[in-house]
């Protein structure tokens, strides 16, 4: 009995030992594993003098081509290796987590979206501002020129609900008001004015954009440039006839200001 019991100690001593083993191979596994994916991840960060550079190509292909709407899928094709290089930078994050960023007043330097021209207005591409408040709404403030002469500044007001690292956004109200935005205009102010009332405008016949959904996800955003791809949703006439078609995956390029760069 005494040499069966020390044979079954040696035994389960063996098979202990070679769990431990193999128990240990499969902590190392899982190490390795976890170093690779911290060092992929490493690789997608930039240096600050990384960082600084890409933004400034990226700037250098937007700024010339902030006007111009013959050439945007060329452009596109140019700026889309670079909005993939800083949205790898970025990261995965919330738009919860991404919204004190975005927050406040930005310039777009270039888009690609088909903005619709209304009959006898001409858009100045140049001045396009948007004012994210984190309180679910947004506006959208813009010069324009009416019959080629009269300046006016349109506004749009959209609200925003978070949805993952997303945005599902809709327009609530648009119009315009006479005269262009003041160069020294605070634009949070601006803002801020039409939210509660202070500054008035004039509607636009039929609402405008007024009911359009989409979405919208920024990529990329840090203290003086954002980067986010949107969507829009297709909208219907009452008999079920397409009013407007969806429009797929479109970027808006901005910077950050306080007062319209003029």
């Amino acid at each position: 009995m005494k040499v069966r019991s020390r044979a079954a100690r040696s035994l389960t001593f063996l098979v202990l030992s070679a769990s431990l083993v193999a128990l240990g191979g499969c902590a190392a596994d899982a190490g390795a594993d976890e170093t690779e994916t911290s060092t992929a991840e490493v690789r997608t960060r930039l240096s600050v003098q990384e960082l600084a550079a890409t933004k400034a190509r990226l700037r250098a292909i937007c700024n010339p081509n902030m006007t111009r709407t013959d050439n945007l899928d060329a452009v596109r094709a140019d700026v889309d290796p670079i909005v993939e290089k800083l949205a790898r930078h970025f990261g995965k994050r919330t738009a919860a987590q991404k919204l004190p960023l975005v927050a406040g007043a930005w310039r777009q330097i270039w888009s690609d979206f088909p903005y619709p021209m209304a009959p006898f207005v001409t858009m100045d591409l140049a001045q396009v501002y948007q004012v994210v408040s984190p309180d679910g709404h947004y506006w959208n403030l813009g010069d324009s020129r009416a019959l080629g002469f009269i300046g006016i500044t349109g506004v749009l007001r959209g609200r925003y609900e978070l949805d993952g690292a997303r945005l599902n956004i809709a327009f609530t109200d648009s119009g315009f008001r006479f005269g262009r935005l003041a160069a020294g205009a605070d634009l949070v102010d601006y803002a801020r004015d039409l939210e509660e009332g202070d500054k008035t405008y004039l509607g636009l016949p039929g609402g405008g954009p007024v009911g359009i959904s989409g979405t919208l996800e920024t990529v990329y955003v840090d203290g003086d440039l954002r980067i986010d791809r949107g969507t829009q949703d297709e909208v219907r006439n009452d008999d079920g006839s397409v009013k407007r078609p969806a429009i797929g995956s479109k970027l808006f390029i901005l910077d950050r200001v306080q007062t319209p760069d003029k």
